[in-house]
């Protein structure tokens, strides 16, 4: 009897895990002068300093590069390969990006500030929500 137990409980952990798996997470580019122009919402002189903890979508594109609403979220990624292939990732809410360079964090709790990224550095910038 717990031997059954046992395996409805295996069986049922095992398929949760499985789909999750499976679901996966969708991963979407952005180039640095549309994410620039979308953060300062069209307004270059707002561009001294701004943050991504204000945007609630976000215009990117899939692989097949077609544009797409993404909503961004706490849990919404950022990863910059450098043209050095470096790649640097933090999340989208800790965001800031001035005239030169994009920065943030590690964590959404702890401010663990990555080293800021020349944006003249920048090979691509991806963008997921796990």
């Amino acid at each position: 009897m717990q031997e059954i137990t046992f395996m409805k409980k295996y069986t049922t952990l095992a398929l949760i895990f499985f789909s999750f798996a499976l679901s996966g997470c969708a991963t979407y580019h952005i180039t640095p002068e549309s994410l620039r122009q979308q953060l300062s919402g069209g307004e270059p002189s707002r561009m001294l300093l701004v943050k991504g903890n204000g945007l609630q979508k976000i215009k990117v594109l899939d692989k097949n590069e077609h544009e797409k609403d993404m909503r961004v979220t706490i849990h919404t990624s950022v990863r910059i390969f450098k043209n050095d292939g470096k790649k640097v990732t933090f999340y989208f809410n800790t965001l800031e990006m001035n005239d030169s360079a994009i920065s943030g964090s590690f964590s959404s709790i702890i401010k663990m500030k990555v080293k800021p990224v020349p944006i003249s550095e920048i090979k691509k910038i991806e963008l997921q929500v796990h």
